[in-house]
This record gives structure tokens, C-alpha cells and sequence, in this order.
């Protein structure tokens, strides 16, 4: 297999991987427990600022899809590595 179907592949997989990322993170519910932890965690309720939780899940999801992204792209950076 070439290099380019390869990266056409993993493409696919990343956005399957953030589409499915996005539903879990972004989920209304994954919302409530999220503020409803962080209320009691910091004694407060964060909630009334949406924007706080909607940073965090933000964060998350970015971290999600570095992780996920450099797991599916680790061979490309091989092959990359072996060519330079």
C-alpha cells in the first residue's frame, strides 16, 4: 500500500474518531455530570457560567484528538522518519 492510500485511510479514521469524540464530549448529559463534578470539586456551582464547562470540554476534546490523531498517524511518521 502507498503512502497516499494509507493517509487517505487514516483520515477516515481521524474524522469517524472525531465525530465520534465530539458526540461523547459535546453530549448535554456528559455536560451535567462535568458541572455537577466541578461544583463539588471547587465548591461553587460552575454551571452559571456555561463558558467555564464549555473551555473544559474544549480542552478534553483537544487532547482526545491529539492522542488519537498521533496513535492512527504513527506509522506515516515512521515511514517519514525512514525517508529523511
Amino acid at each position: 500500500m502507498s503512502i497516499r492510500q494509507s493517509l487517505a485511510i487514516k483520515s477516515v479514521q481521524v474524522s469517524i474518531t472525531a465525530s465520534i469524540l465530539f458526540l461523547i464530549v459535546a453530549n448535554p448529559f456528559i455536560f451535567n455530570i462535568v458541572d455537577l463534578g466541578l461544583s463539588t470539586i471547587l465548591g461553587t456551582k460552575v454551571g452559571t457560567n456555561h463558558m467555564i464547562v464549555l473551555v473544559f470540554h474544549a480542552v478534553v476534546f483537544g487532547l482526545l484528538m491529539y492522542f488519537s490523531t498521533k496513535y492512527f498517524f504513527d506509522d506515516a511518521y515512521q515511514w517519514l522518519q525512514k525517508e529523511i
